[in-house]
């Protein structure tokens, strides 16, 4: 299976809320490093953590702009190497 250098997703562009997340095409790839996993997310969940990250009250959280989504289903594309 071939890895594509660049994916959709969810970019969340403030801490104005949910209204501010933008669909991007150009989000590079993440490279897995060593005991990680790359998954090709088939479906994505929103819960209330996701909320308060995009308020900016999620403890620990990034700053705009960062991909947003904690939860996710799909298929393991690159495994770990150990």
């Amino acid at each position: 299976m071939s890895v594509p250098a660049f994916m959709r997703a969810l970019q969340q562009t403030s801490f104005n809320g949910p209204q501010d997340l933008r669909m991007i095409t150009d989000a590079p790839v993440p490279v897995p490093g060593r005991g990680e996993i790359l998954i090709r997310v088939t479906a994505g969940g929103i819960n209330m953590a996701d909320i308060s990250q995009a308020y900016g009250t999620f403890r620990g959280g990034p700053q705009p702009p960062y991909i947003a989504g904690f939860e996710g289903v799909g298929e393991v594309v690159i495994p770990s190497e150990g």
